[in-house]
């Protein structure tokens, strides 16, 4: 058990606050519903352990839980969506992360992707080069607007339903990370649990109709 509890503290705090700059990149950039599926379910466990110090333990387990109970609705329709999304492959083209080398838009390529997650970059530095806000600390003020930045963007610039339910889903776990240092009351907690899980079902229902609609049309796609 020690050992765990030392591991839980060591993630606590900086290691937290970078592991969830890579995983909202990773779930902008990623094609792959599973890699970036999985991303989120990190990132919702990095959200938790980066609160541990600023609201009470029982917050931080319910927000870990509700991150989990999305994760895995959005897994129901997910499973259904072929590796690729709707995107179509190119044989003999390099892949990053599920996402093909190229230069097309509409949705992007990595390339593209990439230069747009460094303008986001470019955004919070220009924002946060002299941050004086007391109320929430710099450091989740910092993820928070790079999670929301890497959300709009996401939604921006997503063209299936998948791809705009993990960029929905970014964009409220950075809202979550301010809002915890504003507001610790368990039932508002428990109210924005409960819209969050709303917002997983509704994602994950345009999931599901997109691809079962696509799939029982002539020419529709294959399940995977």
């Amino acid at each position: 058990m020690q050992v765990f509890a030392d591991l839980f503290g060591f993630l606590t705090g900086t290691p937290a606050m970078v592991g969830l700059l890579l995983t909202a990149w990773v779930i902008f950039v990623a094609a792959d519903w599973r890699v970036a599926l999985s991303a989120l379910l990190v990132q919702y466990i990095l959200v938790g352990l980066a609160l541990v110090g600023t609201v009470q333990v029982e917050l931080v387990v319910v927000r870990i839980l509700t991150g989990v109970l999305a994760t895995a609705i959005l897994y129901l329709s997910a499973r259904h969506v072929p590796a690729g999304g709707d995107e179509a492959d190119e044989e003999g083209r390099p892949h990053i992360l599920g996402l093909q080398v190229r230069w097309l838009a509409g949705p992007l390529g990595f390339p593209l992707r990439l230069l747009a997650s460094l303008l986001v970059v470019l955004m919070v530095v220009l924002v946060f080069q002299n941050y004086k806000l007391e109320t929430v600390p710099m450091g989740l003020a910092l993820m928070a607007f790079w999670m929301a930045g890497m959300g709009i963007l996401g939604l921006v610039l997503s063209g299936h339903p998948l791809r705009a339910a993990l960029a929905g889903m970014t964009f409220l776990a950075g809202f979550d990370l301010v809002f915890a240092a504003l507001e610790s009351s368990l039932a508002l907690v428990g109210f924005l649990s409960a819209f969050y899980l709303l917002a997983a079902l509704g994602f994950s229902y345009l999931v599901a109709a997109h691809y079962l609609v696509g799939s029982g049309s002539p020419g529709g796609r294959a399940q995977g």
